[in-house]
């Protein structure tokens, strides 16, 4: 018997990315000096990215009997991905404000 309970949601990772865009959000609105804010955007663009992955591997499991959507639904997660590394920090910040005003 496994240790752990095996999950079919990614419900670790939604609270991971919760927590990091918490403390981004308060960073920002305590004006903390720019390099702490600019750590907790790197960490939310980590937990946002290891969201999508958890998606993906969840998508994989169930990629029994292959469809056109399930693939379709990996094909996007994979694109998120490569958005979301491409994204300095600055403009994860910027549309981070934007988002929580």
């Amino acid at each position: 018997m496994p240790a752990n309970i095996p999950r079919n949601q990614p419900t670790r990772k939604k609270e991971q990315l919760l927590n990091c865009s918490e403390y981004l959000r308060l960073a920002i609105f305590h004006n903390k000096p720019q390099n702490q804010i600019e750590k907790r955007a790197e960490k939310y663009r980590i937990a946002h990215t290891s969201l999508l992955k958890a998606k993906i591997h969840i998508f994989q499991e169930d990629r029994e009997y292959p469809n056109t959507i399930v693939i379709q639904k990996i094909e996007k997660h994979q694109h998120e991905i490569s958005k979301w590394k491409q994204f300095t920090i600055q403009e994860i910040i910027t549309e981070f404000k934007r988002e929580n005003e």
